[in-house]
């Protein structure tokens, strides 16, 4: 079906379409049009029209010259709080090395974590937001990789699961790009439902009790070449970077890309939500 953004920088819509399933999303990402356009991508996936809404924490203090756009084009999360959405993203952000706690819009997460359940039917967070809402949620600390976690990473399942429905695992990869995770473990003595796990990423896919949250730790949203330049970003900036894993088959060049993961992305997004409506 059709994916309409009622603002920011893929806005194509001035007034809510009736009918439509609302999703606000929170965008953390520093690529914020590139994010946007992923996420319209995967939630085409939805069989029924979607209405995007995009908000940034207000208590943020911008580092870049896109400040004045996104308060331009997104809405902060007062000027919808009185609102109710269907579903809510919140994306991965670039500050997974510091300490929750010392994040300049913490508070406000944890807000918006209290807010999206009275106010939002299922809540989705990713990557940095899914290890930052277990924190919040049970008390689940992250800790520091030798290694960037960088690549395609398989998935086994510890807990049957409609996520998966239409999907074989045994061929189900998920795109990772951060140098932090959870152990197993910790989760296991928590309340959380720990659905599938990676044994060089840890956790990848987790659920709260209630089904409420969905926390994925990685990007199933990434575009065939996101890897790609983020690997050329990182050498050519000096970092120290290994190839993502599973990624290229031959050498490293664009049409060497596995793309494995991309229909996969598109049916577990479709399962995320699909409880929130009648899917035929």
């Amino acid at each position: 079906m059709t994916v309409y953004s009622l603002n920011g920088y893929t806005k194509d819509i001035d007034q809510s379409i009736s009918g439509a399933f609302r999703i606000a999303i929170l965008n953390l990402m520093p690529t914020k049009e590139t994010t946007e356009n992923q996420y319209r991508r995967v939630l085409a996936a939805l069989e029924t029209d979607v209405e995007l809404t995009f908000f940034y924490p207000a208590s943020h203090h911008f580092k870049s010259d896109q400040a004045a756009t996104i308060k331009e084009c997104y809405a902060t999360w007062q000027e919808i709080a009185d609102q109710h959405f269907d579903g809510l993203i919140i994306t991965g952000a670039p500050v997974e090395t510091v300490d929750f706690e010392e994040v300049d819009y913490w508070d406000e997460f944890c807000q918006i974590i209290d807010w999206s359940r009275d106010h939002c039917t299922k809540v989705l967070c990713l990557c940095w937001a899914a290890q930052a809402g277990m924190y919040y949620e049970a008390d689940l600390p992250k800790y520091p990789t030798d290694q960037k976690l960088f690549g395609l990473y398989p998935v086994t399942v510890f807990h049957e699961s409609e996520l998966f429905d239409g999907i074989d695992v045994d061929r189900l990869k998920i795109p990772f790009s951060r140098h932090t995770t959870n152990r197993i473990m910790n989760i296991e003595r928590t309340n959380l439902v720990l659905i599938a796990a990676n044994e060089v990423v840890g956790p990848q896919i987790v659920e709260s009790a209630d089904h409420h949250f969905t926390y994925i730790t990685g990007h199933p949203e990434y575009d065939r070449l996101t890897l790609y330049q983020e690997y050329h970003r990182d050498s050519e900036a000096g970092k120290s970077i290994e190839l993502p894993a599973n990624y290229f088959k031959g050498t490293p060049e664009p049409e060497n890309v596995q793309d494995s993961w991309h229909q996969d992305a598109l049916k577990l997004y479709k399962n995320v939500f699909k409880g929130c409506f009648a899917i035929v």
